[in-house]
């Protein structure tokens, strides 16, 4: 099986040394290392060339955003599953892939991550127990450094561009309820995830992330949900029934939408 390694760049040669040879590092063989810098001005793209032996593709470009970075990777990927690894990010030892590729039997197979903070200090962030739509509709994640993704999903319906910072979410998100994606949690640290520049703005990834909620509408698909069946099946009143109903709605709607429900529910 062969697992392609996705790094993105921009302006960050200082960084970007330690997860190159993280990569070449691992020692699983089966490997397709790629890079994307996007044009970068302070010599990070000769240290690219520098590495060119251990990297299976590379370019050096303007593009449009990460995600874009991210999808001029995909196409080129040729691996069963993608992982991507940014400029900064490292596996947290060098047999972390061969430790994985036996568990990699999901659409999306994932694990656990090191949040490495700007002033240095670290701490867990643990992958969920389990996926479900309520887990995305609470605006949770996965750290897309820890998650395996098969390439045929990616390659399918890459990531949306529109939204700048919250894509991966928007994807992993899309393709649980409208493709019924499969999702595994592996009981194992995959990498340190440096967390500054754009991942680190979580006031306006929050804001990107009720935009795809209100673009999904995804009221419309809760029926469908096992949480939702369970609220069915509870023995309460009719207005604790509905009271659990708009628990989970505002949610997504969010207080304003939801407001008129509220003071019915209060009469």
């Amino acid at each position: 099986m062969k697992i392609t390694i996705i790094t993105v760049t921009l302006n960050n040669r200082d960084y970007l040394e330690q997860t190159i040879r993280s990569v070449i590092d691992q020692s699983y063989s089966d490997k397709e290392y790629i890079v994307i810098d996007g044009g970068s001005l302070d010599g990070s793209k000769g240290l690219i060339e520098s590495y060119a032996a251990h990297i299976d593709y590379w370019v050096s470009e303007r593009d449009n955003g990460i995600y874009h970075a991210m999808n001029k990777a995909i196409a080129v990927a040729t691996g069963d599953y993608c992982l991507f690894l940014n400029a900064g990010d490292v596996f947290v030892d060098s047999s972390v892939l061969d430790r994985a590729k036996p568990l990699l039997n999901a659409d999306f197979v994932y694990g656990s991550a090191y949040v490495v903070e700007a002033d240095q200090t670290k701490s867990l962030w643990k992958g969920p127990l389990q996926v479900n739509p309520l887990f995305f509709m609470q605006r949770f994640s996965i750290c897309h450094q820890s998650v395996f993704t098969k390439t045929h999903i990616l390659k399918a319906r890459p990531y949306n561009e529109a939204y700048r910072l919250v894509a991966d979410y928007e994807q992993m998100f899309y393709e649980l309820i409208i493709n019924k994606r499969t999702f595994r949690r592996l009981e194992m640290v995959i990498a340190d995830f440096r967390r500054d520049g754009v991942s680190a703005d979580d006031k306006k990834a929050d804001l990107e992330k009720q935009k795809v909620l209100e673009a999904f509408r995804y009221f419309n698909y809760i029926e469908h949900d096992e949480l939702f069946q369970r609220v069915n099946q509870l023995k309460m009143g009719t207005k604790k029934y509905a009271l659990a109903l708009f628990c989970l709605r505002i949610i997504v709607d969010g207080a304003k939408t939801v407001a008129p429900i509220w003071s019915k529910l209060r009469s």
